[in-house]
């Protein structure tokens, strides 16, 4: 299977897993009327993201197009595209900055797997903030925002600490094609013997 239909399937599952996770926890949290609730579409991000790049940020921003239309806000459909769209697109810059360099070393030590996370939630945050401060005025969005989240953040680290022992399933996926590309032809030469 070629690289870009690999990343197109992966991108589905991805994005779907993280829609299914913001409904429920939305639907969970309006309309059930439980107290508190959980969303996995920012671990579902993070790992699409080691995955495949910055690109694994899509994942996010369709959980966020989702949210315009079935949240409880008083936003207006400007101001939930802003909020819910395009500030989620702040949680990949990191990765647009990490740009080709191998995505692997984000996760290959425990304290990378803990500032992996805390740094995608500081440019979430600015997003937010930035979204809040145009919308009503507030500078205080990023505190509040990064503040509601901590709780996330924390359960997407203990995640990611159980979820990449997990051979193959955490990984840049281009370094992965690359070595079964030359694991393959090595195979191919060996049998040619």
């Amino acid at each position: 299977m070629s690289r870009n239909k690999i990343l197109y399937f992966d991108m589905i599952v991805f994005s779907f897993l993280a829609i299914v996770s913001e409904f429920l926890g939305n639907y969970l949290l309006n309309f059930m009327n439980v107290g508190f609730c959980i969303s996995f579409a920012s671990l579902i991000c993070l790992i699409a993201m080691i995955r495949w790049g910055a690109i694994g940020g899509l994942t996010y921003i369709l959980a966020g197009i989702l949210m315009i239309f079935i949240s409880e806000s008083t936003m207006n459909d400007f101001e939930g595209f802003l909020y819910y769209v395009v500030a989620n697109a702040f949680v990949a810059f990191p990765l647009l900055l990490w740009n080709k360099r191998n995505r692997n070393t984000l996760i290959n030590k425990w304290y990378k797997k803990i500032l992996y996370p805390i740094i995608c939630l500081l440019f979430l945050s600015i997003g937010k903030g930035i979204a809040i401060i145009i919308i009503t005025g507030e500078i205080t969005g990023v505190i509040d925002f990064a503040g509601s989240m901590l709780f996330t953040l924390v359960i997407d680290i203990i995640l990611l600490f159980v979820l990449s022992h997990r051979e193959d399933l955490i990984c840049d996926m281009d370094q992965y094609l690359i070595t079964e590309v030359n694991n393959r032809a090595e195979e191919k030469k060996n049998e040619q013997y």
